[in-house]
């Protein structure tokens, strides 16, 4: 029999807010990953700390998978919520400390789940 397996996606209260937005081409994107957004383009790309494009700043987080290897698209994004830090599918090598300030001054805070 196969088993059912939860993931416990907020840590907190807040609601669940979403947007829309264009995604930059020629990327593929897991669900819950941290993005920003491209100051000359306006569109939303990977968040990477080392960047000076606008994505140094990680602002939002996929919903879902997204795929643009074919060109840009729209595609909804979290823009607001406590989300479990666990599930979030952060960028290799980014350290503690980058995570912890990864989302300041947005509506987006990040936790553990407490069990």
């Amino acid at each position: 029999m196969e088993q059912l397996i939860h993931e416990q996606l907020t840590a907190g209260d807040r609601p669940l807010t979403q947007n829309t937005g264009t995604f930059e081409t020629s990327q593929t994107l897991q669900k819950l990953t941290p993005i920003g957004r491209v100051t000359a383009t306006g569109h939303l790309k990977k968040w990477e700390p080392a960047a000076n494009d606008g994505t140094q700043f990680a602002k939002f987080l996929t919903v879902g998978t997204v795929d643009t290897a074919t060109g840009a698209k729209a595609a909804p994004y979290y823009d607001g919520g406590h989300f479990n830090t666990d599930l979030i599918n952060w960028p290799a090598g980014a350290t503690d400390a980058q995570k912890l300030g990864a989302f300041d001054g947005t509506p987006i805070a990040i936790g553990k789940v407490l069990e």
